[in-house]
């Protein structure tokens, strides 16, 4: 979501952006020079920004009660002081809160005004500078089939894609605040009894921040019921939602809108729908039991779907019998989404790692897409056309089997020492175990057959040697392993340029 917002406001913010991202990443002094490189601006343009970031810091320091510190120098550059309980995260939503045209895309979620005219009376802001905002958000819309009504001020589409994206964007800037002010119009304390109530009546053990996040989901539909914008509840959900009254899940919730004076049928099975896509749900049994036999009785399309990913998945990599179930329930969530919300490729937290996959792991986003076709190739399912969310969804699979790194560029390694065979046995192992998240590393014995990447020794010789080499000492120390992971980017950010160019050629 962060990185689809920043395309919304000004360039003068983007480049904010950009400096806070680079400036948070370490405690240290950043030089102007160094900025200037990394976000390709002359220095004096950067020197400029600077200057305007250090009014941002002031201004978020006194609007949000925060207490961050940008500290300028004229030998050192700068530096971000962040303080325990703060994050850049927090920065940065203040940057996009202030602009306008994240503030108008805002007022069209959650139909604040009536009509462009009635914006600009209101906000005192120009008719041309409206437009031009809407512009921009007709085109960030657009993946999601949803458009804007410049005359009524509103999103037009579907109300199920207008949902999702209102809470995604809502949690994403606002799950820090204690009550936004987009909200006032609900109750906090009756919001936070009915669901409190809800999750007694269905001992659900639900985690602080899923909580507060599904009271985000909760509130929005409310806001959205409320404003005459009523969910159609489509037939093909039929197949995953319970008959009424049959279902405890349904009475409960039933019974939570009822104290909101809502008694739309269909906004209920859809608060249904949404719940059953929540891992906490599958963690009390008869609720998972009762889920299922639902799918189950009407031969739900989720889970044929999942039963044949985890069959073809299960031929490429045997899934541990301890973590059958997780994987399992996690796929099945996840389809369940992509069934519900078309073209979402981000979930109602805002999460996506799609624009980072392709870049940093360009040998599995080519064999996932493989994989994916195949499973449409089987199943003729148009679901798994669906690549770009597919590839994400599976792609945490892997994380979670820990086999993300069988898809790096290899970076292959040699030992030379004078230590007994068991200790480089030992110093082979260690390494190879330190990185195994984030690196696909080999060692080799034979460099005639395989010449390696880097030799790690032990003895300092005065020799130039063809292939780079790393003096290391055993035991390994802390600083040698930083030593060794800064080289091993190196040579990974190398190897995935000239297989990205590769593949580009091809």
């Amino acid at each position: 979501m962060n990185l689809k917002l920043q395309e919304l406001v000004t360039n003068k913010r983007q480049i904010l952006l950009q400096i806070i991202k680079l400036i948070s990443e370490e405690d240290r002094w950043y030089s102007i020079q160094e900025i200037s490189v990394a976000i390709q601006l002359v220095e004096r343009s950067v020197q400029r920004y600077v200057n305007d970031l250090y009014d941002v810091v002031n201004d978020c320091n006194e609007q949000k009660n925060d207490h961050f510190c940008l500290q300028m120098k004229k030998n050192k550059g700068i530096k971000l002081i962040i303080e325990q309980k703060e994050n850049a995260a927090v920065l940065k939503k203040f940057i996009y809160e202030s602009d306008e045209t994240i503030q108008i895309l805002m007022a069209l979620l959650f139909e604040s005004y009536h009509s462009t005219f009635d914006y600009s009376k209101k906000e005192d802001l120009g008719s041309h500078t409206i437009l031009n905002s809407l512009n921009k958000i007709k085109t960030f819309l657009q993946p999601l089939n949803l458009t804007v009504s410049t005359r009524d001020f509103c999103i037009v589409g579907s109300e199920a894609q207008l949902r999702i994206i209102s809470n995604s964007i809502a949690w994403y800037l606002f799950n820090s605040d204690t009550w936004p002010n987009i909200f006032h119009q609900v109750d906090q304390s009756k919001i936070d009894s009915a669901i409190i109530t809800m999750s007694d009546s269905l001992h659900l053990d639900i985690p602080p921040i899923q909580k507060r996040e599904f009271t985000y989901m909760v509130i929005i539909n409310i806001l959205r019921y409320r404003k005459g914008k009523s969910i159609d509840f489509l037939s093909e959900w039929e197949q995953y939602v319970p008959v009424d009254n049959q279902c405890e899940l349904y009475r409960i919730i039933e019974s939570m809108y009822k104290s909101f004076h809502i008694y739309s049928h269909s906004e209920v099975r859809f608060v249904l729908l949404n719940l059953m896509t929540k891992s906490f749900i599958y963690d009390v049994s008869y609720l998972k039991k009762e889920i299922m036999a639902n799918l189950l009785k009407n031969s739900a399309d989720v889970l044929t779907t999942t039963d044949l990913f985890m069959k073809e998945f299960d031929q490429f990599y045997p899934i541990p019998l301890k973590d059958y179930d997780d994987i399992y329930f996690y796929i099945l969530r996840g389809h369940l989404v992509g069934k519900i919300y078309k073209q979402a490729d981000f979930n109602f937290s805002g999460h996506s790692l799609k624009n980072d996959i392709p870049l940093e792991f360009a040998t599995y986003y080519t064999r996932a897409s493989r994989f994916i076709n195949k499973l449409w190739s089987i199943s003729h399912d148009d679901f798994f056309l669906e690549v770009d969310y597919l590839i994400e969804l599976y792609f945490l699979v892997l994380s979670f089997t820990e086999l993300t790194s069988l898809f790096e560029q290899t970076v292959t390694l040699s030992l030379e020492s004078d230590l007994p065979e068991i200790c480089e046995k030992h110093i082979e192992e260690f390494i190879c175990n330190q990185f195994k998240h984030y690196f696909n590393v080999v060692f080799t014995k034979d460099k005639m057959l395989q010449r390696p990447d880097l030799i790690l020794t032990n003895i300092a010789l005065n020799t130039q040697k063809s292939t780079p080499s790393l003096v290391i000492d055993y035991p390994i120390s802390d600083r040698t392993m930083l030593e060794i992971k800064e080289v091993l980017c190196n040579f990974n950010d190398r190897k995935k340029k000239r297989s990205n160019l590769i593949i580009n050629i091809v």
